[in-house]
């Protein structure tokens, strides 16, 4: 991997969405907004008073739960973006094995493809976080500190899915994934409710999950609640899963370009 040849491969990617973004408009912005007003607004009067705001750390529920659809919408982003586009650019219009037949290699796809979701990460991030801020859920400071953690944990959940779309050649695959793994993530990982209040056999589980890890952070620099570990472990595990996806990515997309 060459950092000239991943920026070249991010241009051109870049160039791509500039004339095709508003297709992916209402997935990346709107959507997210939508949750925020239909679950963080409107459920949030119906829980609001009594013990609700201790449960949750001292904030409204609608700063809780908004904070956390950050979260969970950026892991969407990053999964999204990242699975049956690369399947498709493999397997069906083939660009990406035409892509290495100059001398970008598959390492650098895979360098250009990460940074091109991390802008995407980023602008959207930037989006939600001025709506947080419009509707007085966070402050100022707030809403800066929410867009780092939540580029971070779309990274580090689009990586791992990266590696498996390079390695599924049917769409049925991809799909399962996000029956089977990404939607639970979205409800049981501490994005509307704390997972202390799951089940303890599944608490364990949740706590694993890259999508939690980054709704420790989100919160703590939108909301300024205090993590369950130090920040630094959830950053590690954040970076971690980014890490080992891409490797893997490299190591798969490799042997389906060059069998």
């Amino acid at each position: 991997m060459t950092v000239a040849g991943s920026l070249r491969f991010a241009r051109y990617q870049l160039e791509l969405w500039r004339r095709t973004w508003y297709g992916s408009a209402f997935s990346t912005f709107i959507a997210p907004i939508l949750y925020l007003a239909g679950i963080g607004l409107g459920i949030g009067q119906l829980v609001e008073g009594g013990g609700a705001a201790a449960e949750l750390g001292g904030v409204s529920y609608a700063a809780f739960a908004g904070t956390g659809v950050l979260a969970a919408s950026s892991m969407q982003t990053g999964a999204g973006e990242l699975s049956w586009p690369v399947m498709g650019a493999i397997s069906f219009t083939r660009t990406w094995v035409a892509s290495t037949s100059t001398p970008l290699t598959p390492a650098d796809i895979v360098g250009g493809k990460m940074l091109v979701l991390a802008v995407r990460l980023t602008i959207s991030g930037v989006v939600f976080a001025v709506s947080l801020l419009a509707l007085d859920l966070v402050d100022p400071l707030g809403a800066l500190g929410v867009i780092a953690p939540a580029v971070l944990v779309g990274l580090a959940c689009g990586a791992p899915m990266f590696a498996f779309a390079a390695w599924a050649q049917e769409g049925t695959k991809i799909g399962y994934v996000f029956r089977f793994v990404v939607v639970p993530l979205f409800v049981l990982s501490g994005t509307f409710f704390p997972i202390s209040e799951l089940p303890s056999a599944v608490q364990p589980f949740a706590a694993v999950s890259p999508l939690w890890h980054g709704i420790e952070l989100v919160r703590a620099g939108g909301l300024g609640l205090a993590t369950a570990y130090p920040p630094l472990v959830h950053v590690a595990v954040l970076l971690a899963c980014t890490l080992a996806g891409v490797l893997l990515t490299v190591r798969t997309l490799t042997q389906r370009l060059h069998p």
